[in-house]
């Protein structure tokens, strides 16, 4: 997973490249999960998970091509322009946790470069926030019948 950057100031490049390395991460651990789904529902949420992440990675590419800027952005310290890490030996459950707060941490990353942004650059991040947002929101929807019956294997 990546690890955390010790500074606050990128370059939009640098940004850019660091998003696509996350979204990339991201649609690993996608695609790791779904060895552990039993649930056929799990699984096509987990594939379109994966799939979502793959899209966010070609549109970040694209922008990346687009933008030779050195202009740099400044990010709060506290933000951490990291991901949490995957348990040793993780269930399930673990899983599902981790996968949550690594897309509530997406969107905060990309809610902070939006608000430094301007354009479309920014229209582009406020949309990829809200997609991870809903990304969030769809797999804390999976952990509430995680306490009753077994979503993962």
């Amino acid at each position: 997973m990546a690890k955390q950057i010790p500074k606050s100031y990128l370059s939009v490049e640098q940004f850019l490249s660091l998003a696509i390395r996350f979204e990339v991460e991201s649609a690993e651990y996608y695609h790791r999960m779904q060895q552990d789904a039993a649930d056929r529902k799990v699984l096509e949420l987990l594939q379109d998970l994966e799939h979502q992440e793959m899209e966010h990675q070609r549109v970040l590419k694209e922008l990346r091509a687009d933008r030779r800027s050195k202009q740099l952005m400044q990010f709060a310290p506290e933000l951490g322009l990291s991901m949490p890490a995957s348990p040793a030996n993780p269930g399930f459950g673990e899983l599902l946790a981790v996968a949550i707060e690594r897309e509530r941490q997406s969107a905060r990353i990309y809610r902070a470069a939006s608000d430094l942004s301007s354009g479309e650059f920014r229209r582009i991040l406020e949309e990829l926030a809200e997609f991870e947002h809903q990304h969030e929101e769809r797999l804390v929807a999976l952990q509430k019948p995680l306490g009753s019956t077994d979503a993962g294997g």
